[in-house]
């Protein structure tokens, strides 16, 4: 069965990377760029492995890590290797990102297949996420492979969690170990990651049984009883990464961001960072490496409040569609919730960035996904 399973997904994968390859292709020849600078090339620790290897579990991470102002030891661990196999040579670094994407293609492939059991709209999805153009900032930027890092350990983990499937025979807690790991591989990538336990308690209210009725608080309790160990699991490894990333290995200079705006600023300023992140995901151009913005003064001002309407329509919509239509509603709501570590809520360097799209981006393609299978179904 399972070798059966495999080679049905094979055609499909092939397609895949075929075309994630030849977008991305042209990249390899690409220099350093942006923050590489200083990551890599301007970095004197780099050259040294046991640098590295003497600093990741202490503050002194920070010294060497090239100006990475969060604790993201997986990254900058890669960064280390690389530099030992190919020095200051673009390509290998430029390898991995081409390689990082090429898998991550396959896994959203793999995840849409068993979130919606159809094969042409997960190839659909596939393609969307391979070659949409908000990504290449992710995969084009060497010193971003940490987007890339992260939501390649994040996939992972929810895929291993969709596949956790108690029996007499499987008990299941091998894929329940290797979610956690691949959890906290992510984590430890970058911070993004952090929303997956809010992911698989979304998956399990939604799609993993048949839903007849509204989500209603006798059911989320139902589901949160009958899977507690599960979440307890990724609760504990969340509340030890936070405990690392705030108190244990916290970088002091992050006290010295720079404000650009009062919490009530960055509220009113939270629906126009969603509805700017749906246009990317719909229009992805103009692109910009760096965005300049400004706060809104007022909350009723026309955009603020435009913003406000889109974000409550598709909220709304994701409620009625949570009955017939399970896969949208996730999807809606998967983009919406992996985006939370950028609300800039808490105060962020770079408020806006297309590199956070990356993991959001699975759910928009899931959508269209959906909608683009059901129109092709109604025109063949």
């Amino acid at each position: 069965m399972i070798a059966k399973t495999n080679a049905n997904h094979l055609w499909p994968i092939l397609l895949l990377v075929c075309i994630t390859a030849i977008v991305y292709f042209n990249s390899l020849s690409n220099g350093f760029v942006y923050d590489d600078l200083g990551t890599i090339v301007e970095n004197a620790h780099i050259k040294r492995l046991g640098n590295y290897l003497s600093s990741f579990y202490n503050q002194s991470y920070f010294k060497i890590s090239g100006g990475e102002a969060s604790y993201r030891p997986v990254a900058t661990l890669s960064y280390y290797l690389l530099y030992a196999v190919s020095d200051v040579n673009p390509l290998g670094y430029r390898l991995l990102s081409f390689a990082l994407h090429i898998f991550n293609v396959i896994l959203v492939y793999l995840l849409a297949h068993s979130m919606i059991n159809n094969k042409r709209a997960a190839v659909i999805a596939g393609l969307l996420f391979a070659c949409h153009p908000v990504n290449a900032e992710a995969v084009n930027g060497i010193s971003y492979n940490e987007d890339l890092l992260a939501a390649f350990f994040f996939f992972l983990a929810f895929l291993s969690y969709m596949r956790l499937q108690p029996s007499a025979t499987e008990p299941g807690y091998i894929s329940f170990i290797l979610s956690l790991f691949f959890f906290l591989l992510g984590l430890l990538s970058k911070e993004m990651a952090i929303t997956l336990p809010a992911i698989v308690v979304l998956y399990d209210l939604i799609l993993r049984e048949p839903v007849s009725e509204k989500i209603s608080l006798k059911r989320v309790r139902a589901v949160i009883q009958d899977r507690k160990y599960y979440y307890a699991g990724y609760l504990g490894v969340s509340f030890f990464y936070l405990w690392l990333r705030f108190f244990a290995i916290y970088n002091p200079e992050e006290l010295e961001t720079q404000i650009w705006g009062r919490f009530i600023d960055r509220v009113i300023y939270l629906p126009i960072i969603f509805l700017k992140y749906i246009k990317l995901s719909l229009f992805p151009f103009p692109l910009n490496a760096d965005y300049v913005f400004s706060y809104p003064t007022r909350f009723l001002d026309v955009l603020p409040v435009l913003s406000l309407l889109v974000v409550l329509g598709l909220v709304i919509y994701s409620f009625f569609a949570v009955r017939n239509q399970k896969a949208v509603s996730f999807g809606i709501w998967w983009f919406f919730i992996t985006l939370f570590p950028v609300y800039n809520l808490i105060q962020i360097y770079n408020p806006f960035a297309e590199r956070y799209l990356y993991i959001p981006l699975l759910g928009f393609c899931l959508v269209i996904s959906i909608f683009l299978e059901t129109l092709l179904s109604r025109i063949s």
